[in-house]
């Protein structure tokens, strides 16, 4: 097995290093120099919003700088990519920034926490933020959660989303349907989740609604579980991390646990010894 990089700090430590930064000297660098984050888990830069900062730049200009890494090619974004946006929106040709010296880990942790503290990141992209530290550092759910400050389970099912169509991602990137929705669309087979999600979308059904769904098809998960066994599987759901599904064939139960990787099927192993 490969060698884990190290975790380094935690999170308390970089977010220290963060404010540290704000102390530093400011520079004022070329737009042309600087690059976006490669690790900036926000996919979509809502363009209103993007408008409404670079109006208040241009009035105001640019309060607070950038955080900036050197690279080989010139600067990394670290904090700040709806400012350099922005500030390219109006034509700056130079704005202020910091310069630092994060290892990738801890410029992909600041971006994706920096993120996580303003409203507007959707729930894919989330997901896939944590998705992207867990894979590009080696990284178990439980160090990813550490890292960005949540519970192991609040990640472990955020990354859940990320087994559904890439259709329905779709849908929830455009806040069509709601992670509550999502959520419960993972408790049907894959070939019925689309038609589902299309008639979440036509009918405008609740989460409850799509929870209580009945469908004249025995391929529907918990059809037919009784109520203590659909509990117990959520319960162990949200205990172990990973999705868990009982099934009854006469009076035999399988219960099947879904482990992402390797490494969280380790980790499982490690709490049960």
């Amino acid at each position: 097995m490969a060698k884990k990089k190290s975790l380094g700090k935690g999170l308390e430590a970089l977010l220290t290093k963060k404010n540290e930064a704000f102390e530093s000297e400011v520079v004022d660098l070329s737009v042309d120099m600087i690059k976006p984050n490669p690790f900036q888990p926000r996919r979509q830069f809502d363009e209103e919003s993007l408008a409404e900062l670079a109006d208040s730049i241009k009035e105001h200009g640019l309060l607070q700088p950038i955080v900036v890494n050197k690279s080989s090619e010139g600067y990394e974004i670290v904090v700040g990519e709806r400012r350099y946006r922005a500030s390219r929106l109006i034509g700056l040709e130079k704005i202020p920034a910091i310069i630092k010296n994060f290892n990738q880990k801890e410029q992909a942790v600041l971006a994706l926490i920096e993120n996580l503290q303003r409203e507007g990141l959707n729930a894919v992209d989330e997901a896939e933020g944590y998705k992207q530290l867990k894979t590009e550092f080696s990284l178990n759910q439980s160090e990813v959660a550490k890292s960005v400050g949540k519970s192991r389970s609040y990640v472990a099912n955020s990354m859940r989303l990320l087994n559904l169509d890439s259709k329905i991602l779709e849908l929830l990137k455009e806040n069509t349907i709601t992670v509550g929705h999502a959520r419960a669309l993972l408790s049907f087979d894959e070939d019925l989740r689309i038609s589902i999600a299309n008639e979440i979308v036509q009918k405008g059904l609740t989460v409850r609604d799509v929870e209580n769904y009945k469908i004249g098809s025995n391929r529907r998960p918990n059809q037919k579980k009784d109520v203590h066994i659909k509990n117990f599987e959520k319960l162990l759901t949200e205990k172990i991390g990973s999705r868990v599904k009982i099934s009854q064939k006469n009076k035999d139960f399988t219960v099947k646990i879904s482990f992402h990787s390797k490494s969280d099927l380790e980790e499982f192993e490690k709490r049960i010894k």
